[in-house]
């Protein structure tokens, strides 16, 4: 009776510890998401923590409901802000703010209690660590922009261009000298003198008696210029350091580093199209409605955009029947014929 008493007793010691380690494995598998990284993927772009964007800043949201006695319906406002909004009065409040200013109200966010909880708590305990990306680097990239534009007259091929006439004439002087020196000699030595001899003539003569040193001099040259038409050809389509002066000066760095929007936001085919398409000017607007300045070219650029969709910064409205004109920027990246890349199967796997 003991023996058996002592074996059901390890039977429920192991199922207890089997039951613990389970308990423990769900927990680790289901650990508090990642507020920052679900921040970036979907609110970033529109939101900040500290500062106001298109929304307002987040830091500090659930007090603020809590403090309007509403706390618990902030999850509902993120889930289905429309529907929050014409139940709940401070909803219906703060939706009447950015309607003043024309901002639409964000989309529904498809995120469980807890990513909206590790997304508020991100943003309430956000602080400036200065490791959000530094415009250093932006200024640097822009200025060797400005300075290659200001250069992008000058050519290689114009100074070969004057070399080279440099030195005809200095051979043509050269043998006009050597002519005349050569016709005072044999004056001198009451010999004829060939006036027709000709450039032309000479340089055949020349050939004639240095048939092996014309001979390998010429396949040299042979050689050299199959080799430099093989590879210019090689290369046509392919172009390394290729930076084309763009409508709009724009850093990726800024928009996806330092600001971490993310990708999908502007290229928004991307998981769908094998190519990454651009966005369209009232995307940019979707932002710039509100940035009137960017962090390194002030309001020059930005103004660009409010010229292509006609928007008037000072009263923050669009301007009716403006004349309006398309952004036009010029295409960077040309894949060779026998490569095939799909940006959705990237994306997606990935």
């Amino acid at each position: 009776m003991g023996k058996c008493s002592s074996w059901k007793l390890k039977g429920i010691t192991l199922l207890a510890s089997l039951y613990l380690s389970l308990v423990g494995f769900q927990k680790s598998a289901y650990a508090q998401p990642d507020g920052e990284k679900i921040f970036t993927a979907n609110c970033a772009s529109c939101h900040h923590p500290v500062e106001p964007k298109v929304g307002p800043a987040l830091k500090g949201a659930k007090k603020r409901w809590a403090d309007a006695g509403v706390a618990e319906e902030i999850y509902n406002w993120i889930k289905d802000p429309s529907t929050t909004a014409s139940k709940v009065p401070y909803a219906k409040d703060l939706k009447a703010q950015y309607d003043a200013k024309g901002t639409p109200i964000m989309s529904a966010q498809m995120l469980s209690k807890e990513e909206m909880d590790a997304v508020l708590d991100y943003a309430d305990n956000w602080v400036d660590k200065g490791d959000t990306g530094s415009t250093a680097g932006v200024a640097h990239d822009k200025k060797y922009f400005d300075e290659m534009f200001e250069e992008e007259g000058s050519s290689w091929t114009l100074w070969l261009i004057v070399l080279g006439v440099i030195f005809t004439t200095i051979a043509l002087g050269m043998g006009g000298v050597r002519k005349q020196l050569t016709g005072a000699q044999l004056a001198q030595l009451n010999k004829p003198v060939d006036e027709r001899t000709t450039y032309a003539g000479e340089i055949r003569n020349w050939l004639w008696h240095n048939k092996k040193l014309a001979s390998v001099v010429g396949l040299v040259l042979t050689f050299m210029l199959l080799s430099a038409g093989w590879y210019g050809l090689k290369d046509i389509g392919v172009y390394e350091g290729y930076r084309p002066t763009q409508p709009i000066w724009f850093s990726h760095e800024v928009h996806a580093g330092i600001n971490k929007i993310n990708c999908q936001y502007c290229h928004s085919t991307v998981e769908k199209s094998r190519h990454a398409s651009l966005p369209t000017p009232m995307v940019c607007m979707n932002c710039h409605k509100n940035i009137k300045k960017g962090t390194i070219t002030g309001t020059d650029e930005i103004a660009k955009i409010y010229k292509a969709v006609g928007f008037d910064p000072q009263n923050n409205v669009y301007i009716e029947n403006a004349k309006t004109e398309p952004i036009k920027w010029v295409k960077v990246h040309a894949l060779p014929d026998h490569v095939y890349f799909n940006h959705s199967q990237h994306v997606v796997a990935g």
